[in-house]
């Protein structure tokens, strides 16, 4: 029994991740054993006392709480962040239910940055829910074994970047990332001179994205796709890089390509945009 669910600021829920065990525990709070509590809506009435009861407790008191347990050992983890909830009600551990909605809460740092209100949108909301499926899917995926680790390969691989990035270029940028990803292991990391370093963060969440659309590509392989649902049609997408020292996110054009069974071609350029966010949070703030 799961469900991930994500509140905004009127207590609507704007995204939600469940499987029927969740439905069918909802179904006995509702007092109307006839009452449908498959739709968004009618879960968001259900809980909203739990999330309005949270609310009030840091607004009014300063005392939040990050976990409740029942006594049928249902297990809810919270955390609040921009305005919205961030919510898990699993029968996991207090502590493994809060590192994977730490993650969750990642994960829409990095497809959405500071503007949650994308999950507002069916493509941002299948392409969080594909990076949750995706993730601890890593070490099922083939590919890296005998390759990641040999020095030669490793090499050869880095070497193919730097000659890459003589021929792709990203105008009016300078500032760019080039990876190869085998299965969901980096194979090697080029960066044009002058670029932020990428936090180990990012390139988890990078292997991650790269799981999400071998996952897909597999799945689909006798239809030949080559475009992720939850990207463009050339397969890229903003993605924020992890906080650093300079700024609250650091926006990036993301591209992810095939080149080869189980090898991503990843491609991350910085549109130095990060003093523009962290200009637009100042002035909201005052």
């Amino acid at each position: 029994m799961k469900a991930t669910l994500i509140f905004d600021s009127v207590n609507d829920l704007v995204f939600s991740k469940w499987d029927e065990g969740f439905l069918q525990r909802m179904k006995s709070f509702n007092e109307q054993e006839s009452g449908n509590v498959t739709d968004n809506h009618n879960v968001a009435q259900l809980l909203s006392p739990i999330i309005t009861s949270q609310r009030v407790m840091a607004a009014q008191f300063g005392n939040t709480y990050s976990s409740m347990q029942c006594k049928d050992n249902t297990t809810i983890v919270f955390d609040e962040w921009l305005d919205h909830v961030f919510l898990i009600i699993s029968e996991q551990s207090v502590d493994d239910a809060h590192r994977e909605l730490m993650d969750c809460k990642t994960f829409v740092q990095h497809i959405c940055g500071q503007n949650v209100s994308l999950l507002h949108s069916p493509i941002y909301q299948e392409w969080l829910s594909v990076l949750l499926e995706s993730r601890g899917k890593g070490d099922s995926i083939p590919g890296a074994s005998g390759v990641i680790g040999e020095s030669g390969a490793t090499s050869a691989a880095l070497n193919s970047l730097k000659a890459a990035s003589k021929e792709i270029k990203c105008p009016p940028y300078n500032h760019y990332h080039f990876m190869l990803f085998v299965g969901d292991k980096l194979l090697a990391l080029y960066s044009s001179r002058g670029s932020e370093d990428l936090t180990p963060p990012d390139l988890i969440l990078m292997s991650i994205q790269c799981i999400a659309a071998q996952e897909y590509w597999k799945d689909k392989q006798e239809e030949q796709p080559t475009r992720l649902p939850w990207l463009s049609e050339e397969n890229s997408a903003i993605v924020h890089t992890c906080a650093g020292a300079v700024g609250p996110s650091a926006p990036h054009s993301m591209h992810l390509a095939e080149i080869a069974p189980r090898i991503i071609f990843v491609i991350l350029v910085d549109m130095e945009l990060r003093y523009i966010v962290a200009s637009f949070l100042f002035n909201s703030m005052v």
